[in-house]
């Protein structure tokens, strides 16, 4: 098999996996617009503002407020991304 072949399907694993992860969190308790306001920090790779969310998110819900936290720390924005766009597909559902 190529490389090209083998790294495409490994950049497809890599991006489920992140999703699948990324689902564990709940989005229930936050507003859409912490939500959106999250989206916008990762997207631009903005710690300082992503932090900042984070603390209000550990207002009420601590668990997934650390989770996130660990993201920011691993730079994995993918799986905030993820989050984000799942809490959104989520929302628009109802």
């Amino acid at each position: 098999m190529s490389e090209t072949g083998q790294a495409g399907r490994r950049y497809k694993h890599v991006n489920a996996l992140a999703s699948a992860v990324a689902t564990t969190i709940d989005l229930a308790g936050m507003s859409a617009e912490l939500r959106r306001a999250l989206l916008a920090a990762a997207l631009r790779l903005d710690v300082e503002a992503t932090r900042q969310i984070i603390a209000q998110v550990r207002e009420f819900d601590p668990a997934a407020a650390a989770q996130l936290e660990a993201w920011v720390n691993e730079y994995r924005y993918d799986r905030i991304l993820a989050l984000c766009d799942d809490g959104e597909r989520d929302q628009t559902a109802d």
